[in-house]
């Protein structure tokens, strides 16, 4: 029968032609007999050939010398003995043997059936094995070596002096018919306790032990090398498939050993494909470590390793569905190097232009593969045209505040230089709706208004300069808070002080003194701009608003200033108001020179109001005559000017 295994077949016994429990005597017979035979190239035959039963063995000069060999060792001895017949040790055995060697080998079963010895129990095995019965042969074996295990050997061979217990026998004989058939065959018997755990020890031990030696090899990789990486874990599962399948036939899902090694498994495999991914900068790492997670992910049984399988998996498809297409890969990577670059250094203009022509022949590039409509093309466009133009609006909020022309001119010029080239970028409709075309609206109303036109450069740096000078002219004193004064020590100080500024009017009068040099310092300045500007340019207003708008606030705040003074009226009455008169005569000369400046509409109607408050102080206290209006009302408070229009210009437009 095919179904026999090749220790029935080829046991040395058979190709002998003796008995497992033969005297030696036959075994030398037996051979004399075949070699003489085969000698002479004739084929020998003996009735334990079984011939009808199973096929014919291969016999030849050396296949006998080998299988006397076999048996010459004790442990090889009983091993074969195992799997084949022992001779007539009862009548019963007799009748068995007629009917096998007839060709009845189930009327032999039949008879050996009836007893339990060890011939019949040994023989009745060999027969289950001849029929491909090997579960009941495993049970005929447990059953032997259980009752006979202690006189086995010795019914054997009487003089064989191995010793093995009837648990080494079983184990010998299943670890022998494993090696046949398969020892996976043998975890689905329905076999004893004892047997089951023998075959599961033999069969699982070496699957997991494989399996582990096969993930701490793999630990052993260099975890910052994404190729040795990526490599080690294809090896890995390439090694360990077959016995995970084999031991997933073997063991439930449910089982902790199979849950261990499968969960120490998966989870090697996904660090692997974490490192790779990590330290990879392969175009399709995403996609490569996609397909170690997914199969990490289906070997893993435990909640925590399919928890972490789970979410390993979820962050990677989440960035491959960022990832763009492969064909704009290589320029995609471009452009976010350089974006990296650029988000490390300072927000600058220089550095978004710098951006801004680094990244165009990629995104020309993208532009041409996947058509002007793109998703992924709109994306990064819009994504390089956000960060450019971050940094231009912060460069230009900054250079407001620093209240600096040179400053502000040259930060609007950069500024303009990027816009220009923004212009030519696609961006989604959105940011160009909501932000692009706003900012770009307010950058051009600043360049329009701010930026000095050709030629007047020079003329504006003496403007600042002039006032400059004027801020640091009339920065205020502070006065102590009492304590004595050095020429009246008797009295309260902040009196005194107060009241000596007032006699002298010197604060005062140096603040009028500093508006006068102001608006001669920028004068000419002022008409060398409106020279060099047309008539249709406001920008020379605008200047000339600038510094008019100073000189009105501060002569405003002096003028009121003096005439909070509750002694003022009592210092008129008594003839001592002349540091008043000289005062207000000095505010009304600086309006003077103000009245020849050109300023915007806006300012002049703030202007003309103060101007005739001063005027009529002025005719009221006698320092002027009355050349319009009465003298009436010379007791009018000033009223602040905010400079509203003129001062616009130069406060900070935020951009959004």
């Amino acid at each position: 029968m095919d179904t026999a295994p090749k220790l029935v077949l080829q046991n040395p016994y058979r190709i002998l032609g003796v008995y497992a429990n033969s005297p030696k005597r036959d075994i030398v017979a037996n051979k004399g007999r075949a070699t003489a035979f085969l000698t002479v190239n004739r084929p020998v035959e003996y009735p334990l050939d079984l011939k009808g039963i199973l096929p014919a063995p291969n016999r030849t000069l050396d296949l006998m010398n080998e299988a006397e060999a076999h048996l010459a060792i004790a442990k090889e001895q009983i091993k074969y003995a195992q799997f084949w017949f022992l001779q007539k040790m009862s009548p019963l055995d007799d009748i068995a043997f007629n009917h096998l060697l007839a060709g009845n080998m189930a009327g032999a079963i039949e008879i050996w059936s009836k007893q339990e010895s060890i011939s019949s129990l040994q023989n009745r095995l060999v027969c289950y094995l001849i029929e491909g019965k090997h579960e009941l042969a495993v049970k005929v074996a447990e059953r032997l070596y259980e009752k006979f295990g202690n006189d086995y050997i010795s019914k054997v061979d009487a003089n064989c002096t191995l010793q093995m217990t009837a648990a080494d026998l079983l184990h010998q004989f299943v670890d022998s018919l494993g090696e046949d058939i398969d020892m996976q065959k043998l975890l689905g018997f329905d076999l004893g306790a004892e047997t089951k755990a023998y075959i599961s020890s033999q069969t699982i031990g070496p699957l997991i032990n494989k399996i582990s030696a096969e993930v701490e090899k793999t630990k052993k990789v260099d975890h910052k090398d994404p190729k040795a990486r990526i490599e080690a874990a294809r090896k890995l599962v390439a090694n360990t498939k077959e016995a995970l399948s084999q031991l997933k036939s073997i063991l439930p899902a449910t089982d902790s050993q199979y849950q261990m090694i499968a969960d120490k498994l998966g989870l090697e495999i996904l660090q692997c494909g974490i490192d790779y991914f990590n330290n990879s900068e392969d175009d399709d790492a995403p996609h490569t470590a996609m397909k170690m997670q997914k199969y990490a992910q289906s070997v893993v049984v435990g909640n925590l390793a399919k928890q972490r399988c789970a979410e390993n998996v979820k962050i990677l498809q989440k960035i491959i569905d960022r990832l763009p297409p492969k064909e704009i890969i290589k320029e995609d990577r471009a452009i976010r190097k350089e974006l990296e670059k650029y988000t490390k250094l300072p927000d600058k203009i220089t550095y978004a232009i710098t951006l801004l022509n680094n990244t165009k022949p990629h995104l020309q590039t993208i532009k041409n593969k996947m058509g002007v409509n793109n998703k992924a093309y709109l994306d990064l466009s819009t994504l390089v045209i956000n960060n450019a133009l971050h940094n231009v609006i912060e460069e230009v909020n900054a250079a407001q505040n620093r209240n600096s022309s040179d400053t502000l001119a040259s930060c609007l010029r950069e500024a303009w230089k990027a816009i220009v080239i923004m212009d030519s970028f696609d961006m989604d409709a959105d940011t160009k709706k909501t932000r692009y075309i706003p900012n770009r609206n307010t950058l051009k109303d600043l360049c329009d208004n701010l930026l000095p036109p050709s030629g007047t450069e020079s003329y504006l740096r003496s403007i600042d300069y002039a006032i400059q000078n004027f801020k640091g002219t009339i920065s205020g004193r502070s006065y102590s808070s009492g304590g004595g004064n050095s020429r009246f020590p008797w009295l309260d100080t902040v009196t005194i002080d107060q009241e000596l500024d007032f006699l002298g009017n010197r604060n005062s009068t140096k603040k009028i003194d500093a508006v006068m040099t102001l608006l001669r310092d920028t004068k000419q300045p002022l008409l060398s701009i409106k020279e060099k500007t047309s008539s249709s340019n406001d920008f020379y207003s605008k200047q000339s608003t600038r510094v008019a708008s100073i000189a009105l606030n501060t002569i405003i705040e002096v003028v009121n200033s003096a005439q909070s003074d509750p002694l003022l009226s009592y210092h008129l009455q008594m003839g001592q108001g002349g540091e008043f008169k000289a005062l207000m005569r000095k505010c009304y000369d600086a309006m003077g020179l103000i009245d020849d400046m050109d300023v915007s509409s806006d300012f002049a109607r703030h202007y003309r109001p103060n101007r005739e408050t001063i005027r009529k102080i002025c005719v009221n206290i006698g320092v002027i005559n009355d050349f319009g209006g009465s003298g009436e009302g010379c007791a009018i408070t000033l009223f602040t000017i905010l400079a509203t229009a003129a001062m616009s210009v130069y406060c900070i437009i935020s951009i959004l």
